[in-house]
């Protein structure tokens, strides 16, 4: 691939066990659907998070080893609601080339939501846009999705548990 870099930051604490299959199949399709297309990334890199470590990220120029590293993702652990999505999105932004797109995947807000505007900041030195796709069960309004997402350029998608895995038909015009 020639296109930029694509990186899915994904929650994987306990409280989505019920929806992290519906969201690592909507991630294997948005890389799915890059592929042989002008977007298809030149780098790829998944930032899982977890609650209280966020392991480093994967990275690889290889598709199929990026998805087969999205398929082993598992849900367990965390205790408690807030999650560590943004130092998720930096490890996953620090790790990003210019140019390219972030997916967060989570069901709750951001413990650390503090680093906001250090996320927004080098999203935007970066040219990297977020997008950050959130299913609700633990994830009440957090103005720090809305504030990363407004500041890159990306958006925020508010769904349904029941809607982790009909996520592509955002992918197509994402």
């Amino acid at each position: 691939g020639v296109g930029p870099t694509l990186t899915i930051a994904m929650d994987t604490t306990g409280s989505m066990g019920s929806i992290i299959d519906g969201a690592k199949e909507q991630a294997i399709q948005i890389v799915n659907a890059r592929i042989g297309t002008p977007e298809e990334p030149s780098k790829y890199i998944l930032a899982p998070f977890s609650d209280p470590t966020v392991p480093t990220p994967f990275i690889t120029t290889n598709p199929d080893q990026f998805k087969s590293a999205i398929s082993s993702l598992t849900a367990a652990g965390g205790g408690d609601c807030p999650e560590l999505s943004m130092t998720g999105l930096l490890k996953g932004l620090s790790a990003s080339d210019e140019g390219g797109t972030i997916y967060l995947f989570t069901d709750a807000s951001a413990k650390d939501s503090a680093l906001a505007s250090k996320v927004s900041s080098l999203a935007h030195k970066k040219d990297i846009q977020i997008y950050p796709l959130l299913f609700g069960s633990c994830s009440p309004f957090d103005p720090a999705y809305s504030a990363v997402a407004d500041n890159s350029g990306g958006q925020v998608f508010f769904l349904s548990t029941s809607e982790a895995s009909s996520v592509t038909k955002l992918a197509d015009f994402l």
